[in-house]
């Protein structure tokens, strides 16, 4: 992505508060947002989603029901 679309999606994504759908992902399980969706389509990286859940599968981490990636 060039520097101009991240800017465009670094916005785009500061409107996202809450969300209206979950969504599963297999990979560990977990639930996310319209936000968080919303950057995989556009940016393409559904990979992070794949690493993501992989850190999941760790005992301690999975315990955490609520988390907030950055």
């Amino acid at each position: 992505m060039q520097n101009n679309s991240i800017k465009n999606l670094e916005q785009d994504l500061a409107g996202f508060i809450g969300t209206q759908n979950y969504y599963r992902h297999s990979i560990g399980n977990f639930s996310y947002t319209n936000g968080v969706k919303y950057l995989a389509d556009t940016a393409n990286c559904y990979c992070l989603l794949d690493v993501i859940g992989n850190y999941l599968v760790k005992p301690k981490i999975k315990r955490t029901p609520f988390q907030h990636w950055n």
